[in-house]
Order: C-alpha cells, then structure tokens, then sequence
C-alpha cells in the first residue's frame, strides 16, 4: 500500500468560488457581463478570476466561462449550469456541473490548474484532518476555554436574569454546564500527578 502523501491537498487553502457568492454580489441576473473575482490576503490581492455568467432565458441551463493565469499562462475554463426546482415549490436552484465528476455542486476548487468540485480532489483533507491528535485535542480545550469566557461574561452582564419562577434561564444552564466542564479540565493536571505518584 502506498505511503500517505506529507503534503496532502488542504480544502480551506485552496481558492474556492459558489454560485452563492455570484448571487449576493448580484452577477445572476442573466446579462452576460465579464465580471473579476478577486482573492486576497492582509490587504494584497494573490489571484483573480474573469467571470462571465451566460444564462438562458427561460432558465433551461448555462454556463461560466473562466478566464485565469496558472502557472504564467492564460487558462480558460466552461462550466456548465443547471437549474433546480425547488421544492416548496416556487424559483429555482442553480448547480454547478464538476467538469471532472460530472456530479451537481455548489462550490468549485481549484484543483491544479481547473477548478473542480470536492469530490474530484482525491485525498484532500481539512485542516482539522490532518492535525495530530494532540493538536487536536489543545485545540478543543482553546475552543472550550474560550466559550468559556464568552459565558462568563454573557452571565455577569448587568440587568441578565439568572433565574425565572425558581429555575434557571438558558444562560444559566448553558454557564453552569461550561463551569462543570471547565472545572473538570482545570482538575485534571491534578488527577495526572496523583496518578504518576
């Protein structure tokens, strides 16, 4: 069996665009527009892509043509659209069709050189995948230490009431859970040392 790759395909670092986001910036509206699709980091832009959304009138389908530089070359790229009922009823849902799965999505990636659905990525992982286990686990404790705190405060916000007709609110409950568990944790180190004596 083949050893796992040391530098696997990381899903959140790769550029990724959907058909959500050309819905909130208004580019679905059916004028056949080239619209750019920037990707930035602190303030600097380091990658862009020319959109053009070309859509039937009577919603029967689509496409995306892409215009890219990768690898110092100009790159273009057709991505087929399908229309979707809804199921309540009325409108309709736009798909995108993975040039390489041939399988609906809604988000693209890029994929080395075209962009593609999840799917077509094979042996991608998320970040919170390829983290050891030890990673992981400080990382909830951060994650638990931090709800934590936002509980603390949410619960000794003035005028916050703690309890209604005799029984503890929502806040308290959840405050009280976090402090159980929180108190758990911040006992362990102590458990260990008896433990190893």
């Amino acid at each position: 069996m083949p050893r796992r790759s040391i530098h696997p395909i990381i899903f959140e670092d790769q550029l990724k665009f959907s058909l959500s986001d050309f819905k909130r910036y208004g580019w679905m509206s059916g004028v056949p527009q080239p619209r750019t699709l920037t990707w930035s980091r602190f303030g600097k832009v380091y990658a862009s892509i020319n959109v053009t959304i070309l859509l039937d009138g009577d919603d029967t389908g689509g496409c995306l043509n892409l215009e890219y530089h990768y690898d110092g070359q100009v790159r273009s790229q057709v991505v087929d659209l399908e229309p979707v009922k809804s199921n309540l009823g009325k409108g309709i849902f736009w798909y995108m069709i993975c040039p390489v799965t041939g399988d609906r999505c809604r988000d693209l990636l890029d994929g080395g050189g075209r962009f593609v659905s999840r799917k077509a990525l094979i042996g991608a992982l998320y970040q919170r995948q390829a983290m050891s286990k030890n990673t992981r686990s400080l990382n909830a404790f951060l994650d638990a230490t931090a709800k934590y705190k936002l509980a603390l405060d949410s619960y000794f916000k003035p005028h916050r009431k703690k309890y209604y007709r005799e029984k503890p609110t929502l806040h308290t409950r959840r405050f009280l859970k976090l402090k159980s568990q929180m108190e758990c944790v911040h006992n362990l180190p102590d458990l260990i040392r008896s433990g190893l004596s």
